[in-house]
């Protein structure tokens, strides 16, 4: 079993592999009832995801959307599959993909930004 060690600041962080399936320590899907309530308590009508990963969180969005008579963009550069072919059929999701801080010059304001945790700028501009 592996153990953990905090990384002290002479330590740099062990290189990522890309030839490996991220990691994903954390999904908003296990926030969903807090930020889907969310959305209901201000009454959002357009919402800006930035990072869509595999998809688990934008359907959740573009459900709620099409209950509530909403609008969801989901800024993804690489979007899976299968958030391509959702947002091909619904008229409640429109996939950008483009780096988020280009996208984010060009899409008209929204009621709600959901941001993912890796979107920093060192991140998004690499």
């Amino acid at each position: 079993m592996a153990s953990y060690r905090p990384l002290t600041s002479r330590q740099a962080p062990p290189p990522l592999s890309h030839a490996e399936p991220p990691l994903l320590l954390h999904s908003l899907v296990l926030l969903r009832r807090e930020i889907l309530g969310s959305l209901e308590i201000v009454g959002a009508r357009r919402i800006v995801e930035i990072g869509s990963e595999s998809g688990g969180f934008t359907v959740d969005l573009e459900a709620w959307a099409s209950r509530n008579d909403a609008f969801v963009v989901s800024v993804d550069p690489d979007p899976a599959p299968a958030v391509v072919e959702l947002g091909e059929r619904s008229p409640h999701l429109d996939l950008v993909a483009v780096p988020s801080p280009e996208a984010l010059r060009e899409l008209e304001p929204a009621d709600v930004y959901i941001v993912d945790g890796d979107h920093n700028y060192a991140t998004v501009s690499a």
